[in-house]
């Protein structure tokens, strides 16, 4: 009986650790931000086709779970409460558990110094082995969506508190400021 439970558990992370985020060129993913106990209606109407947990906000807005589906009924009214981006190239994504991950959204107000921070920056993230897993453009519905929702893969855990703290990121965090009109930043898990 013992060894049946441990059968079942080790089958059931398995099948539940071995989804993946695919999208096809053209082909639109939605995206629910929320907390989990306001909002369980998602998961009793649809199943999502990754579900991230947030371990920690590091910034901006709580929240609890971040849920990706390839479609949304938009006749129920649903569809009001997702973020939509559509891919303009296939995106192909699986999570590994040996890694970290960092959730953003981003509002741009500038673009050109938003770029020029990322520029200026791409350097210190590269040494501490952040890698831009996907960069989704929100399609603007409501007009208050985020610009990006952006998913970066770190090789350490402590990286992530460290490019906040570090010099590369501070002299250049008033490019940050004036190019984003909004942002929130979450640690997740799948």
């Amino acid at each position: 009986m013992k060894l049946q439970a441990i059968l079942i558990c080790i089958i059931w992370t398995l099948s539940f650790n071995a989804y993946a985020l695919e999208i096809a060129k053209g082909q639109s993913i939605y995206m629910q931000f929320n907390e989990t106990q306001k909002n369980p209606i998602s998961n009793v109407l649809r199943k999502p086709i990754l579900d991230a947990k947030v371990i920690k906000t590091l910034f901006g807005d709580n929240k609890d779970r971040v849920q990706f589906y390839n479609n949304v009924n938009t006749s129920d009214g649903m569809d009001k409460i997702f973020l939509k981006a559509t891919t303009s190239k296939g995106l192909v994504f699986t999570p590994d558990q040996d890694q970290h991950y960092t959730l953003a959204q981003v509002w741009l107000a500038d673009n050109d110094d938003y770029e020029a921070y990322l520029n200026a920056t791409d350097t210190l993230r590269e040494q501490l082995g952040a890698n831009v897993v996907f960069k989704l453009k929100v399609d603007k519905a409501k007009g208050n969506e985020p610009d990006f929702i952006i998913l970066v893969q770190w090789s350490e855990l402590q990286n992530i508190a460290h490019y906040a703290k570090d010099e590369t990121f501070l002299n250049n965090q008033h490019l940050f400021a004036s190019g984003t009109t909004g942002f929130n930043w979450y640690q997740v898990a799948f």
